[in-house]
């Protein structure tokens, strides 16, 4: 394919959520948005993602909630139009980009909701237009979301469990549920001026012009379901150790200009051939059988004894430096004849302390 073809075959514009309901460029604008039945649930309002859900909810605040806030980019979102030979409209269909476009709509709808009547629903027209199609489930609550109250968004299983429809098969739907955590974080950000029309108005139009991701068109894309499974499997699973250090090698990047030295560089060769031999060989699956030590259904692929020494070694680390500035954690173990019984332990032992958590603190 020559480059010229294949420019072709890819447009991208950089767009906020409106921008893509209500934007005069035709070849931006869509009437839906539907997440097609072969991608996956709503991941990001799961229960054991809130480091990941508090993050990025925290780079969206910072672009809305003040006046001098700075526009953020949420990288690229891409898929394809597709025209309903039925309605003749027009829907995007993602095929990169689900779990920010799930966020983002329900960050949009939240903010709506407390808008006043007039811009509530002229927001509510397009933000109708979002749709989920993995379960019949996912669909529908979607479309009730649009319909519920103002007052239902500021305790939201409370008022579910007042309605009939809301049923068990709700509470199994993974995307729903996440819809609902999700929304009650949100809820909880905002909850000191949700009543503050001004305010509340003043981050609607930040959150429609600041935040923005570039859109990516495919066009001539064959969209079948072995497309959506490849671009939703690509390469192995991260083990939860690259993904620290993924995240601790934007910490060093301003440090790095100062000094003569590159993080990624040194923990990918000169650190990695200091601790290889010290490895904990039995979690390479290597030296056993992986059916030996797979309980938990892990396997060689997810994780190795390498990640492991150097997981042990920067938990070390910080709790030393943890105890020379004083973060300890008082764990109460009993309490006999009126006197109390604590165990101080460093704070980098608790077992609630990830190691991104940590490096933070």
């Amino acid at each position: 394919m020559s480059n010229n073809e294949e420019s072709n075959q890819i447009e991208s514009y950089e767009v906020s959520l409106a921008d893509l309901f209500c934007s005069d460029n035709k070849k931006i604008r869509v009437d839906k948005i539907k997440i097609p039945m072969i991608q996956r649930d709503y991941a990001q309002g799961r229960l054991d993602k809130a480091r990941l859900r508090r993050q990025f909810l925290e780079a969206l605040f910072g672009a809305i909630d003040k006046d001098y806030s700075k526009p953020i980019v949420l990288d690229f979102v891409y898929g394809r139009q597709v025209r309903d030979e039925d309605t003749d409209e027009i829907y995007f269909e993602p095929i990169d980009g689900q779990q920010r476009l799930t966020t983002l709509f329900l960050l949009h709808l939240y903010i709506a909701k407390h808008l006043n009547e007039a811009l509530m629903a002229e927001a509510l027209k397009w933000l109708g237009g979002f749709s989920y199609e993995t379960r019949q489930s996912s669909l529908r609550f979607c479309k009730e979301l649009i319909d519920m109250p103002t007052t239902a968004f500021d305790d939201l299983e409370t008022y579910l469990k007042g309605q009939s429809w809301f049923s068990k098969r709700y509470k199994q739907d993974p995307t729903v549920t996440g819809m609902i955590c999700m929304l009650n974080d949100i809820a909880n950000h905002y909850e000191s001026i949700k009543d503050d029309s001004v305010r509340i108005e003043s981050i609607w139009f930040r959150l429609i012009k600041n935040v923005t991701f570039m859109l990516l068109y495919l066009k001539k894309l064959n969209a079948t379901d072995d497309l959506y499974i490849k671009m939703n499997s690509r390469g192995l699973h991260l083990t939860e150790f690259e993904k620290f250090k993924a995240e601790l090698e934007g910490y060093f990047k301003d440090i790095e200009k100062s000094q003569d030295m590159d993080f990624g560089v040194m923990i990918d060769t000169k650190w990695t051939n200091l601790l290889w031999d010290y490895r904990d060989k039995w979690r390479d699956g290597t030296d056993v059988d992986l059916g030996i030590y797979d309980p938990d259904n892990t396997s060689p692929y997810t994780q190795n004894g390498l990640d492991n020494m150097f997981h042990h070694i920067f938990r070390r680390y910080m709790s030393i430096e943890g105890c020379k500035a004083d973060l300890f954690v008082k764990k109460k173990l009993n309490e006999a004849d009126g006197v109390e019984v604590y165990e101080i332990m460093p704070f980098s032992d608790s077992p609630n302390s990830d190691l991104t958590y940590l490096a933070e603190t």
